[in-house]
């Protein structure tokens, strides 16, 4: 897996300081060269993979940090506040993004058989 995280890296590292949008539809990387400040805003659904960095994401009173080779899932549009934090040696926050499409998952989910859920569903976002 390690191989595949920096041929990731390599290619966010041509990311400019903001989202950057790839040549493929929904997909975006970005390289954070800039003070570590808390951005507050709405997300939308997306899967937010950390390839090098950290960053935090607070909605409401939780708050959940992630580092490089994990990821961060945003089920619904969500008010949050994220902080994004360089790597241990300097180098810059760089992370790929998916946007996710409500109504192409709500399609998917409504295929599928129902099913019991073990526990109590979280608020719409976790980190893996």
């Amino acid at each position: 897996m390690e191989e595949q995280l920096t041929e990731l890296r390599d290619l966010a590292a041509h990311a400019r300081n903001r989202l950057t949008e790839t040549g493929i539809p929904r997909v975006a990387m970005v390289q954070g060269k800039i003070p570590e400040h808390e951005l507050n805003a709405v997300y939308d659904p997306m899967v937010n993979l950390v390839l090098q960095g950290g960053k935090s994401m607070t909605v409401g009173e939780r708050t959940l940090d992630y580092g490089p080779a994990t990821y961060f899932v945003m089920s619904i549009e969500l008010p949050a506040a994220g902080t994004v934090r360089p790597a241990p040696g300097g180098e810059p926050y760089l992370a790929v993004a998916l946007s996710l499409q409500p109504a192409v998952i709500a399609a998917l989910i409504a295929d599928l058989p129902p099913i019991a859920l073990a526990q109590k569903p979280e608020a719409g976002f976790s980190v893996a």
